[in-house]
């Protein structure tokens, strides 16, 4: 079969192995092992490795209601200097005041803002819940369907996990045309996401992240930091929220 260590002397090299003896058809290589670990040193450089951290992964969850119907969205932070957080108080704070004092921006003034929880993923520190500021969206009209979401892609550093979303409830049928959002709203949606592609800075900086979970053939977590958020051109939906509408 094709080795797969190919360049301008290598190409097209086939291995065979009999009696301990390694043959090549037009090149003689006498340690496949160095060969290929090169290959694999090789390939290494062009996917960068995401961290691994040990301390210092802040969870901001900010919970909503819209009629009877919840809503809540997540945002994770990380110190790259994997500091573990002294308090949640500060962190609580700057994130109400760069991305929830933003939020009603965009959400309709029958949206409701119920609380904001702060967590402190891997270390000790008690969970974190305190009031919203403000406590309401501030877009008047009426009301698109409770599953009607405007979405935001944040694009990591790398390719090793998929983008990040957030989906935003709480629309009104004047900022809405066709499937995506006016020109007017689209603008306002460009403004929010430049706040959520903020980091957040009580004693240290917290830059947001895309968090990779353990999975079964990944048993450690990941972050892969946040390097842009884009307002996307359309609406989408929710289907938990259908079934609860």
């Amino acid at each position: 079969m094709p080795y797969p260590l190919e360049g301008p002397y290598l190409r097209k090299v086939r291995y065979y192995n009999y009696n301990s003896n390694l043959y090549s058809t037009g090149i003689r290589v006498y340690n496949v092992f160095i060969s290929t670990l090169l290959y694999f040193v090789t390939c290494s450089e062009d996917i960068p490795s995401m961290p691994t951290p040990v301390a210092g992964l802040v969870e901001c969850t900010i919970q909503q209601v819209i009629g009877a119907l919840p809503l809540s969205n997540v945002f994770y932070y990380w110190d790259t200097l994997n500091g573990t957080p002294v308090s949640l108080v500060g962190i609580a704070a700057d994130f109400n005041l760069k991305v929830v004092a933003n939020m009603p921006t965009v959400q309709s003034v029958s949206l409701s803002y119920v609380n904001v929880k702060i967590r402190d993923v891997l270390g000790t520190l008690p969970d974190l819940n305190t009031s919203p500021t403000p406590g309401a969206g501030a877009r008047a009209g009426s009301n698109m369907p409770t599953f009607t979401s405007i979405g935001f892609t944040l694009q990591g550093t790398t390719k090793e996990t998929r983008s990040g979303a957030k989906r935003l409830g709480g629309q009104t049928e004047a900022d809405i045309e066709g499937n995506g959002p006016i020109a007017a709203y689209k603008i306002i949606m460009n403004t929010f996401a430049a706040q959520i592609a903020l980091s957040l800075v009580s004693g240290a900086t917290y830059v947001p992240v895309v968090f990779g979970r353990v999975t079964p053939t990944r048993p450690t977590i990941l972050v892969n930091q946040v390097a842009s958020v884009t307002a996307n051109d359309f609406v989408t939906t929710q289907n938990s929220r259908k079934q609860l509408a």
